[in-house]
């Protein structure tokens, strides 16, 4: 019996039961409480991205209803697991467009993101020069650990400056590793300074 118990135990244990939230920027609010829906649920709906962010375990979906979002989004210690991924997305046929605040960024995450899949978003820089979508590890040269299996799929990034998608490592302890760019399109995007200098993406890491 204490075998089979052990064994229900680690069934659950190791399936999470997924649940999806929902952001609404028309009609949300972030005073909402998040409620598990499959389908949009906008009495509960969060108003913005980073409060629907914030709810989100391993396993769990955010859905983002259509729109156009400005500001930062953090994804710093949003981590699912190799068995349950989180997904942000963009809510199935309809455009979601992502500026940034100023001359700011969009999406970033440089400390401890896992198992991450943002889907289906637009990210218009809005006349932006900096980086719009940064993932890496170490804050400002901080060794507090790096972001890794994150995977950005189906988006468009367009209108930035130079290296409009950077991934790199600002810490030498910090793993920025098995990130993934799939089925997106990077255009339009402006080289400043000297020639040579502008990148689509742009990989680095820090020197040991």
């Amino acid at each position: 019996m204490k075998f089979l118990i052990t064994l229900v135990f680690l069934f659950f244990a190791l399936n999470v039961e997924a649940a999806t939230y929902w952001t609404d920027g028309t009609n949300g609010s972030d005073a909402n409480g998040c409620n598990n829906s499959a389908s949009p649920l906008t009495t509960t709906a969060k108003l913005t991205i980073n409060a629907g962010i914030a709810g989100l375990s391993a396993g769990d979906s955010l859905s983002v209803r259509g729109g156009t979002y400005t500001g930062n989004v953090n994804f710093d210690g949003t981590a699912g697991t190799a068995a349950n991924r989180i997904t942000i997305q963009a809510h199935t046929d309809e455009i979601v467009t992502l500026r940034p605040p100023g001359n700011s960024y969009i999406l970033a995450t440089w400390n401890q993101a896992r198992y991450l899949t943002i889907s289906g978003f637009t990210f218009d820089a809005n006349g932006a020069t900096a980086n719009l979508i940064l993932i890496g590890g170490g804050t400002f040269g901080l060794n507090d650990g790096g972001s890794n299996n994150v995977l950005v799929t189906n988006c468009t990034v367009f209108g930035g400056g130079n290296s409009p998608v950077l991934i790199a490592n600002a810490a030498n302890s910090a793993v920025v590793v098995d990130n993934t760019f799939s089925k997106c399109k990077v255009h339009s995007n402006k080289i400043l300074g000297s020639p040579g200098e502008g990148h689509g993406i742009y990989i680095g890491i820090r020197a040991q």
